[in-house]
């Protein structure tokens, strides 16, 4: 066989057998006559099913697989340095051997082609035997073997999973010389059709047996590779073929090593992609990626702005000249809803070149037409190879997408495409592309050095607060007019107009978390600070009894902590009482006390064991305290529950308002009253106080008096960090209004923001001479509330109130001396096995009327006050 008109052939892969027809069994008979043989005519067609056949391109790439340890460097015929396995026998075999990557395409997806190799029997020489899988072409050579039988199966070159082939084919050429092909029987079940001209009927003659089924030529003489009368066009179903390529070896001399160095007695089998006989239109493949999908069938958008890219595959096969297209075109006709990309359609093929210029553009609006040019066609470059069609989409800016719900409400975007030759019209698969609906809705915050908070305050070393509002953009209706608004309170204004902005963002794009703001930090920093230093006390020694509760969850849940040392608390909360103990009635002293006073109480009840007095107790305090704030209901750890009212009575002194004294006597008439040691008492306390002073909050805010240069800069600083949006600022994408305390902007297309976030930021301050008693107040501590608005289409979203509080200037003023409490008289004692008291130890006061609902709501008033009102460092 003549190797180098072979390879000139235009081969492209693998299976042309070259062996001494002695080889083949006798009772031959001719090809004519064999069942499976057909002689095309004009109208034939080979069916599309058969559209698979392996091409070398230039994606395409050989990988060694087993046996790696015999591979050894040899010449080429033809003078090429190749790989060659040297003295492969048995043991070598029923593996996979080699792997030609991208070879093909199904499904628009790349495809390997794989050959395991099924047995080997040398010829008899004595030694030197090799097999060479060829690097520039898919083809086997080989020198010494009598037989080498392999499978080659297609895998997905990404997943290497088995590729769901239909069919291929394959054309065998230049059966000449006593050549012949063997197939067994269980592949001859898979061969659908043999196509061959009429001259080749008494050329080639079949022999089965042994299971085998043998392709051969009985003549001697050679042929043109390119004669019709030696060539066999088989159609093969499935995704795998098993074959033998044969060689008779009589009249070689066997007594020798063979010189594999140099590809001594090299027989090459290879395979041609032109058949004699056309094809019908093969089944393009349309596939669909987006920025984090790639070729899907079905794919999920994150946003309706978010461009996608189609892709068409569609398989050219190689064709002879007379079988060469008049016309060929793909066409795609997209919805509505959306729009072709300016300037994104490419074609490319097989070998990764952008060959777009071979064809002709002609798409009109949502019309996707491109034409193959009448030389291209003409030009056997073209056939043979795959080709893709890309382009991008987009769903059109405002287009209303609600008939393209399904009855989940999610938003189903459809496509399919044609590929058209000589007339033949070809149908892809159909994608699906998914928009889940966004809804419109709205978040305000507020941006305290970087970081998002719902409530802030005013000081003079903070004088601007920065409101951030995000507002979502629905992306399933016609989007006719978009308002961003805020109305300001009228303590307010706007810090600096030109920092107001407009931030434009993907909808799920700068998420913020909500931080605790710095004073709840830091106090939270105390009590660990705290909560450190008391758990290093040594208690061991102490009594202790385990803690009941109110009721069976906590009880369990004290059931795993360690038991409660009621002495030791009782100790840490009598320092109050004994600081307070002499606090005139209605001073916010008093009211420290009876909370202090109260703690006290119930941690001696408790000790005692608790009452149902004590339950009432605790839940009335843990309902005061849940109706202020939930993170301080208690937790029914009684230890912590203690540490958390401990730590606010504490500091409640500082916020408590004090009622006026009204039991001085008045000093224009005189007093009844005896002197006695009280007054003395009370005398010296007034001489010791003398030169002492406290400090006294006044009605003026310390922000009042700030500079435009502390403004300016407080405006720089707030907006800055994590919690300032990234984006596109698309401010001057809409018009900005700043009119009697309200905000707007109106954005003048609306639809350019469908599915969109827009953070919109404004810098607020204080108006200067405002007074603090004339800002609006909750439990005695000023809250100013803020509430924004996203008007779409006419309609209003209100967004949540965030508060922002005011620092208060304080004065130095005379420290007036407490009040030396009335003597008491002394509390009974229990006796032994009497019920449970109905007064408390230490304060001798009611339970019900100490505990009351009422009572309490009044004592922990100005403590929850305290906590929403502290002042900002």
């Amino acid at each position: 066989m003549n190797y180098k008109s072979i390879l000139s052939g235009a081969l492209v892969a693998t299976t042309l057998l070259s062996a001494g027809i002695s080889a083949v069994p006798a009772q031959a008979k001719e090809l004519g006559s064999y069942p499976k043989i057909e002689v095309p005519t004009d109208k034939s067609k080979a069916p599309k099913k058969y559209a698979m056949i392996a091409k070398f391109t230039k994606q395409s790439k050989l990988e060694f697989l087993s046996a790696k340890s015999k591979l050894k460097e040899h010449t080429s015929v033809s003078g090429k340095k190749e790989l060659a396995f040297i003295g492969l026998d048995k043991s070598d075999c029923g593996k996979d051997i080699a792997r030609y990557m991208n070879v093909g395409m199904w499904e628009g997806k790349a495809v390997d082609v794989i050959y395991h190799l099924d047995s080997v029997t040398k010829a008899g020489f004595k030694g030197g035997e090799w097999i060479r899988f060829n690097s520039g072409s898919i083809g086997l050579t080989q020198g010494g073997y009598k037989e080498v039988k392999v499978t080659q199966r297609y895998v997905y070159h990404d997943t290497q999973k088995d590729a769901p082939i239909t069919g291929s084919y394959m054309t065998f050429n230049d059966i000449d010389a006593h050549q012949a092909l063997g197939f067994s029987d269980a592949t001859m079940k898979k061969v659908a059709k043999i196509y061959i001209a009429e001259s080749a009927k008494k050329w080639i003659d079949v022999t089965e047996k042994n299971g085998m089924t043998y392709f051969g030529s009985p003549s001697e003489e050679d042929i043109d590779p390119n004669d019709p009368k030696g060539k066999m066009t088989m159609l093969f179903d499935g995704n795998s073929i098993t074959y033998s390529f044969v060689k008779d070896w009589s009249g070689y001399n066997m007594n020798k090593e063979l010189n594999w160095k140099n590809s001594e007695y090299d027989q090459y089998y290879g395979y041609r992609g032109e058949k004699p006989v056309r094809t019908e239109t093969l089944a393009p493949t349309k596939l669909v990626s987006d920025k984090n999908e790639k070729d899907k069938k079905e794919n999920t958008l994150d946003t309706a702005s978010e461009e996608y890219t189609y892709t068409i595959s569609h398989s050219v096969p190689a064709e002879e000249k007379q079988f060469f297209y008049k016309s060929y075109e793909m066409d795609d006709t997209l919805i509505p809803e959306l729009e072709i990309v300016k300037d994104s359609l490419k074609v490319t093929n097989s070998d990764g070149k952008d060959v777009t210029s071979l064809f002709e553009n002609q798409t009109k609006g949502n019309q996707v037409k491109v034409v193959a040019k009448k030389d291209t066609l003409a030009k056997p470059e073209f056939y043979g190879k795959d080709y893709k069609f890309n382009f991008k989409v987009k769903v059109k800016a405002g287009t209303d997408l609600s008939k393209l719900k399904d009855k989940d409400g999610k938003i189903t975007i459809p496509n399919t495409a044609t590929v058209t030759k000589d007339g033949d019209k070809q149908s892809t698969n159909k994608t699906q592309t998914h928009l889940t609906p966004i809804k419109e809705s709205i978040k305000k915050y507020i941006i305290d050095d970087g970081k998002a908070v719902d409530t802030d305050t005013i000081t003079k070393e903070d004088p601007v607060v920065a409101y951030r509002i995000d507002n979502v953009v629905p992306n399933d209706v016609l989007l006719k007019s978009l308002m961003l608004s805020d109305t300001l309170d009228k303590s307010l204004e706007v810090a600096d107009q030109s920092k107001i902005k407009v931030i434009a963002s993907d909808a799920k794009a700068n998420e913020v978390k909500v931080s605790e703001n710095k004073e709840e930090n830091a106090t939270k920093a105390e009590d660990k600070k705290e909560e450190t230093t008391d758990s290093s006390k040594d208690t061991s020694k102490e009594a202790n009894k385990p803690a009941t509760f109110a009721n069976e969850a906590g009880k369990e849940e004290a059931d795993k902590k360690d038991t409660v040392n009621y002495d030791e608390l009782i100790k840490q909360v009598q320092p109050i009482v004994d600081k307070y103990k002499n606090a005139k009635p209605d001073t916010k002293e008093h009211v420290v006390l009876s909370n202090a006073k109260l703690v006290s109480d119930v941690l001696v009840a408790k000790k005692a064991g608790q009452t149902a007095k004590d339950k009432e107790a605790l839940e009335s305090i843990n309902k005061a305290l849940a109706e202020k704030d939930e993170k301080l209901a208690l937790t029914g750890d009684m230890k912590k529950d203690v540490e958390t009212l401990k730590s606010v009575l504490e500091k409640a002194i500082a916020s408590t308002p004090a009622k006026p004294d009204t039991s001085k006597p008045d000093a224009s008439k005189p007093s009844d009253k005896p002197a006695d040691s009280s007054s003395d008492q009370e005398a010296g306390n007034k001489e010791e106080s003398k030169g002492e002073t406290e400090k006294e909050e006044t009605d003026k805010p310390t922000a009042d008096n700030v500079t435009k240069e502390e403004i300016a800069e407080d405006v720089n600083k707030e907006m800055t960090g994590d919690a300032t949006p990234k984006g596109e600022d698309v401010t001057k994408k809409g018009k900005l209004e700043v009119k009697d305390g309200k905000v707007t902007w109106t954005a003048n297309n609306p639809s350019e923001f469908a599915g969109k976030k827009l953070s919109l930021i404004i810098p607020v301050k204080l108006k200067a001479g405002m007074k603090v008693s004339d800002l609006p107040q909750k439990d005695g501590e000023v809250q100013i509330p803020n509430t924004a608005k996203l008007v779409v289409n006419g309609k209003d979203v209100a967004s949540n109130t965030v508060y922002v509080g005011v620092d208060k200037e304080t004065k130095e003023v005379p420290k007036e001396a407490p009040k030396p409490e009335d003597p008491k008289p002394e509390e009974p004692q229990q006796i032994e096995g009497d019920p449970k008291p109905k007064f408390l130890p230490q304060t001798g006061t009611d339970m019900m009327k100490t505990v009351g609902v009422g009572a309490i709501g009044v004592a922990l008033g100005g403590v929850i006050g305290f906590l929403f009102g502290r002042k900002k460092k």
